[in-house]
């Protein structure tokens, strides 16, 4: 077998049965419309949702218009989540020996962000997956992150790309016809059979949960358990006061030195802490004011992403504030995305929030 395999998700990984979705839109119409929606074709408006150039709301309501729904987004996620069927621990487990034997794997599907959480979701429930099917696999490459689609040629140069994997040693195993006719890899149109014969035998045997919970301790990576709300919000607040320590600091530095950046490596000045109290209080207040707007345009800029983010549902951290212990006192503040953003208009939104929202109160700092 060749050394890299390249797996589609639908029909290979996951079952689907594709006229599930077209029923049940078609019981959602008030015209009874049929929804072009097939394993060889599909309307237009589902291309563009695989390919993230319209967001999930742009989608409801482009289906709405287009097929005369009389749904709520509940109703029409549900009517097409309705083709995506089990996950088989066994198909699990057929990727993991592969991988065990030298494999390397990765996969290439026409997906969007809804059906991407919907089985991350499903996984999570079943496997216990963080990551969705990314935890057992190298690596993934959904059309809505990547912009591009099967059958189109290009996408598989891009996952060629990025693999660093040459076509002829490749194997693209796939369920749709027209995507193995415009591959440039090697195709079959399902998972060699043979490494079967070495599974474990609770793998394969019934009942069915047997395979799950192997399938499971499979795949299960172990991740620091996350903090309890309250031990997170004090990680959160002593970074921050640590921070306004270290900025107040820098600032008694700054105004016994001069300008910024004449004596940037010198550690910030604790022995203020050992002058009598009226004049370790001025020098503090100085610092105060070098520190107390420092902080607040940080501090605006870092909830700007926040804020846009939640307003997005994409979940995130509260900022994290970096003291440092010369310098400008601080390294900055960052926060952690913990969600996937698959729209380019998400992406866009969060990631100009911070900025915009820094700038408006920078500016009239300065004036």
């Amino acid at each position: 077998m060749l050394p890299n395999l390249l797996f589609d998700f639908g029909g290979v990984l996951i079952d689907i049965d594709y006229d599930r979705t077209p029923a049940a839109f078609r019981r959602l119409s008030r015209a009874g419309s049929t929804v072009e929606y097939a394993q060889a074709s599909q309307a237009e408006l589902f291309d563009l949702l695989e390919t993230g150039k319209i967001s999930p709301a742009e989608f409801r309501d482009g289906l709405r218009l287009r097929y005369d729904l009389d749904a709520t987004d509940a109703e029409i996620d549900a009517a097409w989540h309705a083709l995506l069927l089990d996950v088989p621990a066994e198909r699990l487990a057929l990727v993991a020996e592969l991988r065990r034997r030298g494999h390397a794997t990765a996969l290439l599907s026409n997906t969007n962000a809804l059906h991407i959480a919907e089985i991350n979701r499903r996984l999570a429930t079943q496997y216990g997956f963080k990551n969705g099917i990314a935890d057992c696999l190298d690596r993934v490459f959904y059309s809505q992150e990547v912009g591009l689609r099967k059958p189109g040629e290009e996408i598989f140069h891009h996952a060629l790309r990025e693999m660093n994997w040459q076509a002829a040693d490749t194997l693209f195993i796939e369920d749709s016809p027209q995507h193995i006719a415009t591959s440039p890899l090697s195709s079959r149109p399902e998972p060699d059979p043979e490494p079967l014969l070495s599974w474990p035998a609770d793998a394969v045997a019934e009942p069915a949960p047997a395979r799950r919970a192997w399938a499971q301790r499979l795949f299960r990576r172990y991740e620091r358990p996350p903090l309890r709300p309250g031990w997170r919000y004090a990680l959160h607040i002593g970074l921050f006061l640590l921070t306004l320590a270290t900025t107040v600091l820098a600032g008694v530095q700054m105004v016994r030195s001069g300008p910024i950046g004449t004596n940037d490596g010198d550690l910030l000045p604790l022995d203020v802490f050992e002058l009598p109290a009226a004049a370790r209080w001025a020098q503090l207040a100085w610092g105060l004011l070098y520190a107390g707007p420092f902080l607040g345009v940080l501090a605006v800029h870092e909830f700007g992403h926040y804020f846009v983010a939640k307003f997005n549902k994409v979940r995130t951290s509260l900022p994290y504030f970096l003291p440092m212990p010369l310098g400008l006192g601080t390294f900055g503040a960052v926060i952690r995305i913990r969600d996937r953003i698959f729209s380019r208009r998400e992406f866009f939104d969060i990631g100009l929030a911070g900025p915009m929202a820094g700038l408006l109160v920078a500016v009239p700092l300065l004036i």
